[in-house]
């Protein structure tokens, strides 16, 4: 690394304080696996970009939530939406419809393609909670429950 020195000229009287700090060596953190339960279900674009700040499509969402409750297993079903028989996503909304977290816009068109408004979001992140509670009642974001003594 080489000689550390310093070299100042001083016209006033004053009082200095000289430090040497040595550099800190760099942590090098491993991956978190423990307490891991699920894979990743959150993807980039095929051109290998992430776009954080692009819109997040209904098709989106529903794939993201799919791939975590399936733990990337999404079951292959049939369109119901007409909207959806070719997308790349028809599994993974036909499994978020059944399951109740996602409905259609209508009877027969999920808009995959459409932005998922807040509104929307806000309805589907309730449900997934509902539902949480439901089958886990003891997690962290769950109402208690009351007890009788």
């Amino acid at each position: 690394k080489g000689i550390t020195g310093l070299q100042f000229e001083v016209n006033k009287f004053s009082t200095f304080s000289i430090l040497y700090l040595p550099e800190k060596e760099e942590e090098v953190k491993e991956p978190i696996t423990e307490g891991v339960t699920h894979l990743p279900y959150i993807q980039g674009y095929q051109d290998d970009t992430f776009r954080p700040n692009a819109p997040v499509t209904r098709a989106q969402m529903a794939s993201m939530f799919a791939r975590h409750i399936t733990n990337n297993d999404i079951p292959e079903a049939s369109a119901t939406f007409t909207d959806t028989v070719k997308h790349d996503a028809k599994d993974a909304i036909e499994f978020v419809t059944e399951t109740g977290l996602f409905k259609g816009i209508t009877a027969t068109s999920f808009q995959p393609n459409g932005s998922i408004t807040r509104a929307q979001m806000a309805t589907v992140a309730a449900r997934w909670i509902e539902q949480q509670c439901v089958e886990r009642p003891d997690t962290d974001f769950c109402p208690p429950t009351s007890q009788s003594p």
